[in-house]
């Protein structure tokens, strides 16, 4: 017969293997639930516009929208494409990585003869680790006499790279997120930096497939893309609570890659617009020089179009348009009706700035014939030249019309900005940017909505001479 010591304690020993299969269970269903509950979470706020009917519109609380990590987050893109697609990449990266409270890698601006193209991330990825840089060995230059120096022009397929606060202003972003230039697109070198080791669980890579693969946007209640060229949404809440140290995007083009409803951050990204403004000395100082020159500020009529309009839209009847426009705002009459009431018209007095030197605008007025003093003065930001047979219509209808192309003398004082990284020239990216500077100083200004650069113009004259 078993003593009771014996009997007890394998009544121990049962209770023990009981607790600990209790325990298990407990674990494991625990592991389970919270699994499943953060496959839920994701699945209502990721969604295929082709099946928006996944969405659940469950409202949700501020604590829903944040994760729990107190150590310092990142936020990372691939940049590509021309100037403006890649500060629209920026404007949108700077309001994500201030919407989820992660600190911005900066790529630089990428300048070469021909735009980037985009691809898929991967690939992408892999162009910008391999991207040939301008150099000692590679480069060539061009003896400037009159600056007495040799200047490194871009040579096709070699890039240079700017960082954006040597142009932009870059000081409002800088005091709501924190910033760090990026330094290389190599994967294992940003996480060499970053102190990541383990990629598998602190990387988080959002993968494209096309430029519109993903919109992202805030209101539970969405339930399709606003704009249609994107083929999924992310809901904003997802990326808030992500936990991982490192999110990498791929393209963050779009100007509607955003799709905000809430006021707040509708408010946000609208001042990261409007604070990314053009503020190298040399190009305010210049493009002012030659805004005075038509008059000085608010004293011309600024007017901007490329050639690429062609493919966005029909340069020549947006031409046409603004003619007609401003010809019924300054009530320009036809050549006939001039002629039988030319003793009854009044020529509208012209108020020009005073300057050491005549100014050119003013010079022209005074060649005018008589009838065409009162017509505004025009200055064309555009990448066409006069020759364009598309601008005939401008000269021949008003007298005084103005290109960039008439302001060598001011224009010859870029060639001297380097970029100190490098050593480069950069005269021909400068180019349209003082074209910009320029016709945003006007008392009005005309550009063709589709346009990346004209809608950045509209934004730069807002700033200077008011909406």
């Amino acid at each position: 017969m078993p003593s009771v010591p014996d009997i007890t304690s394998k009544k121990l020993f049962i209770f023990f293997i009981l607790i600990s299969i209790l325990v298990v269970y407990l674990l494991y269903t625990y592991l389970i639930s919270e699994y499943l509950r953060e496959k839920n979470f994701e699945s209502q706020f990721v969604t295929n516009s082709s099946n928006s009917n996944v969405l659940n519109t469950t409202n949700l609380t501020n604590s829903d929208c944040k994760n729990n990590i107190s150590n310092e987050l990142y936020l990372a893109y691939l940049p590509y494409g021309s100037f403006h697609e890649q500060r629209v990449s920026l404007e949108n990266a700077i309001f994500l990585a201030w919407a989820t409270n992660r600190t911005l890698i900066v790529p630089s601006i990428i300048f070469g003869q021909q735009p980037l193209p985009y691809e898929p991330f991967q690939h992408l990825s892999e162009t910008l680790v391999n991207l040939k840089h301008y150099n000692e060995t590679n480069s060539k230059c061009e003896w400037d006499s009159k600056h007495n120096h040799c200047i490194k022009k871009v040579q096709k397929n070699l890039y240079t790279f700017v960082k954006w606060e040597s142009l932009i202003d870059m000081e409002f972003s800088q005091q709501q997120i924190r910033t760090i230039n990026q330094e290389s697109y190599n994967l294992t070198n940003i996480l060499l930096f970053l102190n990541i080791t383990d990629q598998t669980n602190d990387v988080y890579i959002i993968d494209d497939e096309d430029i519109y693969t993903h919109q992202i946007y805030d209101d539970v209640d969405e339930k399709s893309p606003s704009d249609t060229k994107y083929k999924s949404m992310i809901h904003l809440c997802s990326l808030q609570r992500r936990n991982e140290t490192l999110l990498h995007f791929g393209s963050l083009f779009g100007t509607n890659r955003l799709n905000l409803k809430l006021n707040d951050n509708r408010e946000f990204l609208q001042n990261i617009r409007n604070s990314l403004i053009i503020n190298h000395p040399i190009l305010l100082e210049k493009g002012e020089e030659i805004g005075l020159q038509l008059g000085g500020l608010a004293s011309y009529i600024g007017i901007h179009f490329e050639q690429m309009d062609n493919i966005v839209g029909n340069k020549e009847t947006f031409i046409n348009d603004v003619i007609e426009k401003l010809k019924n705002q300054f009530g320009i009459v036809t050549q006939e009706t001039i002629h039988n009431t030319s003793d009854r018209i009044e020529l509208a007095p012209r108020d020009f700035q005073p300057t050491l030197t005549q100014m050119l605008a003013e010079e022209c007025v005074q060649n005018s014939p008589p009838e065409k003093r009162n017509y505004p003065i025009i200055y064309l930001a555009t990448d066409s030249t006069k020759s364009d047979p598309k601008l005939t219509r401008f000269f021949e209808e008003f007298p005084c019309v103005f290109m960039l192309s008439n302001f060598t003398d001011w224009t010859e004082t870029l060639k001297i900005i380097l970029n100190p990284i490098d050593n480069v020239s950069l005269y021909e990216f400068l180019i349209p940017l003082i074209d910009a500077v320029v016709a945003a100083r006007s008392s009005e200004f005309f550009g063709k909505n589709e346009s990346l650069a004209s809608n950045y113009i509209q934004r730069l004259h807002d700033y200077w001479v008011g909406a």
